[in-house]
């Protein structure tokens, strides 16, 4: 056995250098890597998303206030409607009744039957209303109800802001009148 004397110095091996280089190189290309995908989006939309989510998840799974609120609505009693909701009833998720959809949206038929709402479609006093009874305040937004399946001119572009964050949530809905056809409900937020 050897034993090392005082004019001998420790060596490290130049294999085993290259391997402790080559160690730290992945491991910062790893962490590095991770933090890109592990950091959240910190832009607006982080706090857009949620408010969209809740208030699309809102508009197909809830019938409104007061019952019958579409009522009110279409005679122009904004303030009296106090939620807006576009579901026939609390146990039909994403069937909704076309009275009440009729009178919130503008209704377009373009060569097919579709609707939409927003700040560009609307009078100001409906599309603030509608902002409050919807719990958006101070977001705005923009939603149409398409059918589903069909090629479609995108008029949103129009209606829609190019500038900040946009949220766009997209859901498959029915709509009861009589018979049950299936549309898209688009809405935009920013």
């Amino acid at each position: 056995m050897r034993s090392i004397t005082d004019d001998q110095t420790a060596a490290i091996s130049l294999d085993f250098m290259t391997a402790i280089a080559i160690f730290v190189v992945a491991f910062l290309y790893v962490v590095y890597s991770l933090s890109g995908a592990i950091t959240p989006y910190t832009g607006e939309s982080k706090s857009i998303y949620p408010v969209a989510s809740r208030m699309s998840e809102m508009l197909v799974s809830d019938p409104g206030a007061p019952e019958n609120w579409e009522n009110d609505w279409k005679t122009g009693d904004y303030a009296n409607v106090g939620r807006i909701g576009l579901a026939v009833d609390n146990e039909s998720h994403n069937v909704l009744d076309k009275s009440k959809v009729d009178a919130l949206m503008h209704s377009s038929t373009k060569g097919l039957t579709w609707w939409e709402f927003g700040a560009k479609t609307n009078t100001t006093e409906q599309y603030d209303n509608a902002t409050r009874a919807l719990g958006l305040k101070p977001y705005d937004f923009y939603m149409q109800i398409r059918p589903i399946n069909t090629t479609f001119n995108n008029y949103a572009n129009q209606n829609v802001t190019s500038a900040g964050d946009i949220c766009k949530i997209e859901r498959i809905v029915t709509i009861k009148d009589g018979t049950y056809a299936e549309y898209r409900l688009i809405l935009w937020m920013w």
